[in-house]
């Protein structure tokens, strides 16, 4: 008889069997992407920051179709020129579902 296959963290075993990762959460993935945007570690980035990611970090189709203004105008309502870590992650995991969700009613256009 044998046990069956189980993967790091409650992998399932085809996981484990492919060796293939887990997906990554999206607030994981987000907070990720900050600490590539913030370059310096200073705990916030600006909008030029930002379009420096838009142009060297290849963003995800729908995000690029959203554009960089639309993108900044989410995360720094207040216009206050900075945005902190917290916040990003927050607004762009929300606007990473918003977007995949229209993307999805428009039958992925």
């Amino acid at each position: 008889m044998t046990s069956p296959v189980s993967g790091p963290a409650g992998l399932s075993s085809a996981w484990a069997m492919t060796g293939a990762s887990a997906p990554m959460p999206p607030a994981k993935r987000m907070s990720d992407l900050f600490g590539k945007i913030d370059s310096q570690n200073s705990g916030s980035i600006t909008k030029p920051q930002l379009q420096t990611a838009f142009q060297t970090l290849s963003p995800p189709v729908n995000f690029k179709a959203y554009g960089v203004d639309k993108t900044w105008s989410a995360l720094d309502p207040n216009q206050s020129g900075s945005v902190s870590k917290d916040a990003f992650v927050s607004t762009m995991t929300g606007l990473m579902t918003s977007l995949r969700g229209y993307a999805a009613s428009q039958g992925g256009k």
